[in-house]
Formats: structure tokens, C-alpha cells, sequence
């Protein structure tokens, strides 16, 4: 498919070639420097959970702060200091990476990290940008400078003064904060790869449970920090186990098995929801970034009941007897309908997450590093998925707030930009486009009925009543006046996001399209998206495809 460049990547000239004699000294003036190392101090340090080691002179630091924190620059200022600062920024980067042994620094390590997790905002080709290949070099310079053994050296400086022997303040100083690096890495990488189907380089030690134990409530912003950390490493371990389960027979025995261990997963994600759900209101600092922890324990929940399904859907398709429509009702662990018991949360848990979207505060939700954008992306995707699929086999529109929620979604996701490219920007017009289509659908569906209404033996039948309510909402959303939560500028319209990415993606799959023309992107390929493929098999011949018997009990 061809590739297209949106307006909003145009909206900044490409970043010129590295000038040799540029530097962030020349591009800025001192009192801009210290402005956007304090605007990234403020809104994106704490997302790190940690405070870098940095000496009193850090260029590589303050060199990403500063092209980080540009995006809070007025428009002219930023359109042009932006793609000198991207400039020399990635000039820098390919420094690291390819003369790695010269840079194994910790300034560069922490430069990786950062850089990892928020895009530069002047129109980078996102294809030549990974962010799981910058945290990969990080780690990799990590491990050769031994950052992997920290928390085990921690831990036993910690024993030796519990114990009553000597140990220097400073070394324990050093060893912990040396630690703090290490488990934020681990967990960067873990949210980058969660989903991705990559397994992570990095390996958390048990020994990180003992170092930050959670028992301690946090009672300022580095015992905040400290306990984030943990709770983190803690959620990407169970997520991580959870994303390894694999269906092995249909067999009782491994059927059980299968079930017990998503039971367990799910048990210990319970655990440390319940430990982070009151830390928003009780914590006196930091709040915004307790509250973003209970949205990842939600999202690591929906990918883990999307995993379900999908370990089910891929035996059954390895085995060659994915024909069957009730294939889900041949796996029954103890008896249970399980995949319906799970379905019906895991819609819900896809819904909570846009409402507790809604309910943060949108001038911080605007710093969040771009993955948590694409996790946001992907909760609407399965919402409208589902829908769309509900409404094709059992030809009833799926009760409930959802497009209105989604409405809003897109509305805040627009307010928390802080320019054109912006992470958040991308997955607006993303949920905007597939909401777009949702409509179209509904609209198309309600024109038919009218046509064919002398039609007794349709393919599948619309109460007409139902007919009547949608097709008014439908006109209505396709209206100017009724869609000013949506952008409809021509930046929005022909947008090209960035690819997410989530658990194997199959032919059709919405991720899949987000590199393209979304105006390619119609419903066909709606209908082929994130459920199908994957958990409910392929019925993208036509419309009035092989019906889904699961939909007629997922959520009713």
C-alpha cells in the first residue's frame, strides 16, 4: 500500500541535515534552556519514577529535555528551534548507538530511555523510529556496565547495615539510585514490548520486591517514585506471564491448565489493582501519575483477556479446525463457558479505560509517553470492533454510552495536544476515522432497510424500530454541527498515525492500516479488524458472513 504523509506531519519542515558546528548552545538561549529543562522536570521527569543521575554539566541531558519539552513552545518559536533541536538530537543517537562501547555512559543510557518514550514533534517518519530499539540499546549498555547487578548489590548493602555493620552512605547512595535506573529501564521496555509479541531483553531480579516493599505508603515524592517503580515491575511480570499462556490440547487436563493459569494471572493483577486504587486520593503528591498506574492495570487486564482468546482462536487455527462457528464452546474448563464469562468483561474493562480517560486531567494526560496513546487507540479499537461485529451477526446495535463516550474521548484526546504531531493528536483522528465508519455503517445499514423493507427473507433482520433511532443518530453524527468533539479539518481527514503494537497482528488487523490513507481504510477492512481474525474467526467473505453464535451471548 502506498504511503502517504498527513498535513499534520507537514505542518514542520523535515529536520535539516546535522549541521557540525550546531549546538544546543547556539540554538538556544540560556534563559530557553533553563525554561524547557524546567517545563521537562515538571511534566515528564515524573513519568521516569525516577530522578536522573546527571552531573552539574549534562549537554546530552539537557540537550533531550529541551527537544522534549519544545512542544510546549509557542507555534513560531517551536516551528523554529524544533528541527534544529530533532537534528542534533538524532545525531547524537546514532552517535550512541553506533559507537556504543564510547557511550556507555549513564547520561547516555538515560538520554536512550527518555527518547524512548516520547517521539520528537517536527514530523518524524515514524517508520525509520522505534522506540523499542533505543530502550534495546539502553539495555544493552546497561548490562555491559553491570546496572543488571545493581539491585542485588543494593540489597546487600541494605542487609549489611540492617545486620549493624559499617556501610558507607554514599555507596548505599549510589547503589540505589543505580537500582532505581535499572527497574525503570526494565519497565520501559516492558511497556514497549507488551503486546508486541517481542520479548523484553532485560530481567528484573526477585530482589526488587524486597528493595521497595509496598507495605510502605509513600509519604513524599521519592517514596512515591520508589513504590511506582515497584508496582510497575510488578504489573509486567504478571502481564508478561499472562501474555505467554499458550492452549496446548483440548484436552482436560490442559484445558484446566490453560484456564487455572489465566485464573492466576488474573488474580494477581487483582492484587495489585486493589493496591493502587486508593494511592490517587490518599497520596498528597504526584496524584496524576497513581491515577495513569490504575489505567496500565486495566490495559495490561484487557490484553490479557484478549490473550484468552486469542491463545483459544490460534489452537484452533494451528490444528486446522478453526470451520466451526461454536468453536468456543468446546473449550469449557471445569465446565465453565469461560470464553463468554470472559468476553463480557473484557468489554467492560475496554470501556473503563476510556472513562478513566476522561476523568484525568487533561494538561498532564498530554505529557504521557506516546504508548499509553497507542494502549488508548487500541481500547477504542476493541469497543467499535465489537459493536461493528454485534451489529453484522445478530443485527442489534450493543446497548450502551459507547459512542457517546468515545465522542468524548476524542474531544479530550484534541484538548491535551500540545502540537499538530502529537501523540495524542494521531490517536484522536484514529478513533475519530474508526468512529467515522461506525457511523457510516449504521447510516448504510438504515438506507437499506428503508430500500428493501418489502424484503421478508434478509440476510439478518433489524427491528425496525431500531432502524428508525440509529438512522437519526447516524444523519446527525455525520453532521457538521454534531461532530464538533471530532476534528474534521483537513489535517484530521487524510492523517496518517502511527503503527501500535498489540498481540500478533493478523490480516486486516486495524494496527495494520494505521501506516496507510485512512480514507483507504473502509468498512470491509473495519470488519476485518481486531476481533475478527483473531478470536472469532474470519468471516470477512461478505456482510452476511458465517453468523458468530458467541456475540449472542457475550453481552446480553
Amino acid at each position: 500500500m502506498k504511503q502517504t504523509q498527513s498535513p499534520v506531519s507537514r505542518h514542520y519542515s523535515s529536520p535539516p541535515p546535522p549541521d557540525p558546528s550546531d549546538s544546543l548552545d547556539r540554538v538556544l538561549s540560556p534563559d530557553q534552556i533553563l525554561h524547557l529543562r524546567a517545563i521537562f522536570e515538571q511534566n515528564y521527569l515524573p513519568w521516569l519514577n525516577f530522578s536522573p543521575i546527571r552531573e552539574v554539566h549534562s549537554p546530552l541531558l539537557d540537550l533531550v529535555y529541551c527537544t522534549i519539552a519544545s512542544r510546549h513552545l509557542d507555534d513560531r518559536t517551536r516551528a523554529e528551534v524544533a528541527p534544529r533541536l530533532q537534528s542534533l538530537t538524532a545525531e547524537n543517537v546514532a552517535r550512541m548507538i553506533l559507537q556504543s562501547r564510547r557511550s556507555e555512559t549513564l547520561e547516555s543510557i538515560q538520554c536512550l530511555l527518555i527518547l524512548s518514550l516520547w517521539a520528537p514533534v517536527c514530523g518524524v517518519d515514524e517508520d525509520s523510529r522505534d522506540g523499542r530499539l533505543l530502550v534495546a540499546s539502553a539495555v544493552t549498555m546497561a548490562h555491559n556496565m553491570r546496572l543488571n547487578e545493581a539491585c542485588q548489590v543494593a540489597a546487600r548493602l541494605q542487609s549489611k547495615r540492617e545486620k549493624g555493620e559499617d556501610v558507607h552512605d554514599q555507596e548505599l547512595f549510589e547503589a540505589m539510585n543505580k537500582t532505581r535506573l535499572w527497574m525503570a529501564l526494565t519497565n520501559v521496555e516492558s511497556l514497549l514490548c507488551t503486546g508486541s509479541g517481542r520479548n523484553p531483553l532485560s530481567k528484573r531480579c526477585p530482589a526488587y520486591l524486597t528493595i521497595f516493599p509496598a507495605s510502605r505508603f509513600p509519604v513524599d515524592i521519592a517514596s512515591g517514585r520508589d513504590l511506582r517503580l515497584k508496582l510497575l515491575a510488578e504489573l509486567f511480570d504478571i502481564t508478561e506471564a499472562g501474555l505467554s499462556i499458550r492452549l496446548q490440547s483440548l484436552s482436560e487436563t490442559d484445558v484446566n491448565h490453560w484456564h487455572d493459569r489465566f485464573v492466576h494471572v488474573l488474580s494477581d493483577l487483582s492484587r495489585v489493582a486493589r493496591v493502587l486504587l486508593p494511592l490517587p486520593v490518599v497520596s498528597d503528591f504526584e496524584t496524576f501519575y497513581f491515577q495513569m498506574l490504575n489505567i496500565l492495570v486495566h490495559t495490561c487486564r484487557l490484553l490479557i483477556l484478549y490473550q484468552t482468546f486469542l491463545s483459544a482462536r490460534e489452537y484452533f487455527v494451528r490444528t486446522g479446525n478453526d470451520t466451526n462457528p461454536r468453536w468456543f464452546q468446546e473449550v469449557h474448563p471445569h465446565g465453565l463457558p469461560i470464553l463468554i464469562q470472559w468476553g463480557r468483561e473484557t468489554m467492560a474493562v475496554a470501556e473503563s479505560i476510556l472513562v478513566q480517560v476522561l476523568e484525568m486531567d487533561y494538561r498532564l494526560l498530554g505529557t504521557s509517553p506516546d504508548y499509553i496513546f497507542n494502549m488508548i487507540a487500541f481500547s477504542a479499537s476493541y469497543v467499535l470492533g465489537s459493536k461493528f461485529l454485534v451489529l453484522q451477526t445478530l443485527g442489534v446495535d450493543l446497548p450502551g454510552s459507547s459512542e457517546r463516550l468515545l465522542s468524548k474521548c476524542i474531544a479530550r484526546l484534541h484538548q491535551c495536544c500540545y502540537s499538530p504531531d502529537s501523540a495524542a493528536r494521531k490517536c484522536a483522528v484514529l478513533i475519530s476515522d474508526m468512529l467515522t465508519l461506525w457511523e457510516n455503517k449504521l447510516a448504510t445499514i438504515c438506507a437499506d432497510k428503508t430500500c428493501s423493507s418489502s424484503r421478508e427473507h434478509s440476510r439478518v433482520s433489524y427491528p425496525s424500530s431500531h432502524y428508525n433511532s440509529r438512522g437519526n443518530h447516524a444523519q446527525q453524527a455525520g453532521t457538521p454541527n454534531s461532530s464538533s468533539s471530532r476534528h474534521s479539518s483537513p489535517q484530521s481527514s487524510s492523517y496518517v498515525p502511527e503503527t501500535p503494537h498489540f498481540p500478533q497482528q493478523p490480516r486486516g488487523h486495524w494496527g495494520s492500516m494505521m501506516n496507510g490513507d485512512v480514507n483507504w481504510y473502509g468498512p470491509e477492512d473495519f470488519k476485518d479488524s481486531v476481533l475478527v481474525s483473531n478470536d472469532f474467526g474470519d468471516y470477512s467473505a461478505d456482510y452476511g458472513g458465517m453468523p458468530n453464535p458467541i456475540y449472542q451471548h457475550l453481552y446480553v
